[in-house]
């Protein structure tokens, strides 16, 4: 199906803004377990969810650091796609990020987790000079410094996954729009390993998170209902 070039000029304000709603919830909330989490009592309660047979054979690569941060402009721009296909997919996709934001928060808070970059071995590539080691030492320290904090899930993954499950087979958006997206959101999954951030079984909860969100949100299908309401009330007007 062919995209108009007046279609991104269609798109309701609620999609322009999807990605602010995307970037702030998330992060309010991220910023309330990591507050919750660095408690002294809840801090001697976190564990380490290392595989080591499988995050020992991963490389701590610097360079990735910028795939984890282009991760929040990502973040911002992709979920205004989720408007093309329309406002039902728009609305559901907000439901997706809901539930997912929820409870990736209960389950941050409810199972504490860490690690400790010193003993990974991650922590002198952030105290050198030059720009990569400006940006590694800048999200450690916003992270917890030596000791990092609310791994699993990983809201990165999560999040990335479910802006890609929300575009990825809507025809109503461009192919290149959706493979952009898509290698964005593997771009995200290599940077948040490679950096040392998450370990395996973080990536792999939070991945399978935002699919069970995402498809529960479909089931319960909002953006549907609200569609249908809108519908209902226009006919009746009229």
């Amino acid at each position: 199906m062919a995209v108009k070039k007046n279609t991104f000029r269609k798109i309701p304000v609620a999609g322009w803004l999807s990605g602010v709603f995307t970037l702030t919830f998330e992060y309010a909330f991220y910023l309330v377990a990591l507050f919750i989490n660095s408690l002294p009592a809840r801090a001697a309660q976190a564990f380490v969810p290392k595989i080591a047979a499988i995050d020992d054979a991963i490389p701590f690569l610097p360079v990735f650091v910028y795939g984890y941060v282009f991760s929040y402009a990502f973040w911002v721009i992709a979920p205004v796609l989720t408007a093309l296909p329309g406002k039902r997919n728009l609305y559901n996709y907000f439901v997706s990020n809901i539930l997912s934001v929820l409870a990736g928060f209960a389950i941050l808070v409810a199972f504490p987790t860490c690690l400790d970059r010193a003993a990974e071995g991650i922590l002198g590539a952030a105290s050198g000079k030059g720009l990569t080691a400006w940006l590694l030492r800048t999200i450690f320290e916003n992270d917890g410094g030596q000791i990092g904090r609310n791994l699993l899930p990983s809201f990165h993954c999560m999040l990335s996954t479910t802006i890609w499950l929300s575009v990825a087979r809507k025809k109503e958006i461009p192919p290149a729009a959706r493979i952009a997206v898509g290698i964005s959101t593997m771009t995200v999954y290599c940077s948040t390993l490679f950096v040392k951030q998450h370990y395996f079984a973080d990536a792999v909860a939070g991945i399978l998170l935002a699919a069970v969100c995402h498809f529960a949100a479909r089931a319960m299908d909002f953006g549907g209902k609200i569609e249908k309401r809108a519908a209902d009330k226009k006919e009746k007007s009229e």
